[in-house]
């Protein structure tokens, strides 16, 4: 069962495989959910609710996806030699939401409906428009990839998860490497 949980199951023997994380953040994503008890009634066919008052935790992410689950394994996860025993090259890029001025916007409400207005959208779904990921997207299919980019607080999250340590590769960069270079020019 452990091939369904990336915290488990290494990625497979396959060192010429590349894997590109791209995804979209900048937009306040709901992470994690407060429920309270609802009093018993006539009408509850449940018995549970999320709270009235801070029931909705949000964080960073796509708007749909919090940063961590987006990220932590590209950026930390498949650093490990038990996870990523080939050597797998990950490289991460992170597309910042830019949100679409309200005068453009009005002047384009059809596209903004469809969500194709904004050349800069790094949403869940509409990221698929961003002009940046199609051309680095075309870029990976002819061979010229682009450089891992992490803008986004991912390696300070990704340094919070508890974890079993593993040994990491000799000599690979990951996305998180400039962070944990920062950290120990501090110490």
């Amino acid at each position: 069962r452990a091939w369904s949980n990336p915290l488990l199951a290494p990625l497979p023997n396959a060192p010429n495989t590349t894997i590109h994380c791209l995804y979209g953040v900048g937009k306040p994503t709901p992470r994690s959910l407060r429920f309270s008890p609802i009093p018993p009634g006539p009408n509850a066919d449940r018995r549970y609710e999320i709270a009235r008052k801070n029931g909705i935790a949000s964080g960073d992410g796509d708007g749909t996806v919090p940063l961590l689950s987006l990220g932590y394994m590209c950026a930390e996860g498949w650093d490990s030699l038990d996870l990523n025993p080939a050597r797998v090259r990950v490289l991460t890029k992170e597309y910042v939401h830019e949100e679409l001025p309200t005068r453009e916007a009005m002047s384009r409400p059809l596209e903004v409906l469809q969500g194709l207005a904004n050349e800069k959208d790094a949403d869940h779904i509409t990221i698929l428009g961003n002009r940046e990921l199609i051309a680095d997207v075309v870029g990976i299919a002819l061979g010229a990839p682009p450089a891992s980019s992490v803008s986004s607080a991912l390696c300070a999250l990704a340094a919070t998860v508890p974890v079993v340590e593993r040994p990491r590769r000799d000599g690979a960069l990951d996305a998180c490497d400039a962070y944990r270079a920062d950290l120990r020019a501090a110490d």
